[in-house]
């Protein structure tokens, strides 16, 4: 007489229906997103995680920030283009109040991430020049405002 294994036939029953719910069908079986066939509606707690996952738009302000003239006599046919500013860029409020800064990179773009309203933007750099003029921005909600600064490097 053959021996039956401890769990019994029901055991091994249910290991083969676990198996197949983890997309072990065999080969050729049409699997979609997740290991389900295509249409299947995922269970309920992988649809709450998927909405909470995607990310929500965002607003705020992106931009550069340069500083010209940079020579002293522009000439036809010798360009002289204006050159990046490195600080900060500084978004505030109408009560002058700063809610939100950003370092500019070697290229002088800065992203700052502010809440839709209307800010004015100042740029903190050391020294006197260049001088940068506060730039007005307004945010509209789920937008990036592109809004670029020109200084002045008070060469004439």
């Amino acid at each position: 007489m053959r021996a039956r294994p401890a769990w019994g036939w029901v055991g091994l029953a249910v290991v083969a229906l676990a198996l197949a719910g983890c997309g072990n069908a065999g080969p050729g079986a049409a699997r979609g997103a997740g290991g389900r066939p295509p249409g299947a509606t995922p269970p309920a707690a992988t649809v709450r995680a998927s909405a909470s996952a995607s990310p929500a738009v965002s607003s705020g302000i992106r931009g550069t920030v340069s500083a010209g003239p940079t020579c002293p006599v522009e000439r036809v046919g010798s360009p002289c283009p204006p050159a990046p500013v490195v600080g900060r860029v500084e978004a505030r409020t109408g009560s002058a109040t700063v809610v939100a800064s950003a370092q500019t990179s070697a290229t002088g773009t800065y992203s700052l991430s502010v809440a839709p309203g209307s800010y004015t933007l100042v740029v903190v750099v050391p020294g006197t020049f260049p001088r940068c003029p506060d730039t007005a921005a307004v945010v509209a909600p789920g937008a990036l405002t592109t809004v670029n600064i020109v200084c002045d490097t008070g060469i004439r």
